[in-house]
């Protein structure tokens, strides 16, 4: 929300969220490596999750596929790491970096789009309107007992995403979630108006 307020309209803001986005993402895998790369570093990580020293590639293999919620965290040496779904320091501020990055990186390549393609691509890119329900449907998959993950997953939950966003921009329809929160937003402001 932060970012909408920017003026994304502005060259400028577009070209800057995308170089700053960019490098911050770089320089927060950077930094990690860095720090993970230090003997005392290994030796309290592993520590914290009950493992020796010489146990550090096991752990570093599980951070590099990331960690479902938190790490073991005993101390604020995980801070500084950066390894998917951790939710340390690291990765949140990685995380924010590349969504400025993307983000970025979208305003700037639309900007170039000639105006009389913009119906087109605003049906191919639907998915971008309804992000809440997607995620939600996202996890709900993932969840499903009859779900099992494989090579194609990714593709799988892409190219679902991107019909289904297809579908309701084509129809001109709010996601679901999207208008539930929508009204859930509102609602108190058309009850103050009649009042």
């Amino acid at each position: 929300m932060a970012l909408a307020r920017l003026g994304l309209h502005r060259k400028v803001v577009r070209t800057s969220l995308l170089a700053i986005g960019l490098v911050t993402a770089l320089v927060t895998l950077w930094f990690s490596q860095v720090y993970t790369g230090l003997s005392t570093t290994r030796e309290r990580l592993t520590a914290d999750v009950g493992m020796t020293p010489q146990m550090w590639p096991v752990l570093d293999a599980q951070l590099q596929r990331g960690w479902s919620g938190n790490p073991m965290m005993e101390s604020w040496a995980w801070m500084p790491v950066w390894a998917p779904h951790t939710s340390t320091m690291m990765d949140l501020l990685h995380t924010c970096a590349t969504a400025a990055a993307v983000i970025g990186l979208a305003l700037v390549l639309t900007a170039a789009i000639p105006r009389a393609l913009a119906p087109g691509w605003r049906i191919a890119w639907g998915a971008g309107t309804m992000t809440l329900t997607l995620y939600v449907g996202h996890v709900v998959v993932l969840a499903a007992p009859a779900w099992v993950p494989g090579n194609h997953s990714f593709a799988a939950h892409t190219l679902g995403a991107l019909l289904i966003g297809a579908i309701f921009a084509a129809a001109c329809r709010r996601g679901p979630l999207e208008a539930l929160l929508n009204a859930a937003v509102n609602a108190p402001a058309k009850t103050h108006q009649r009042d």
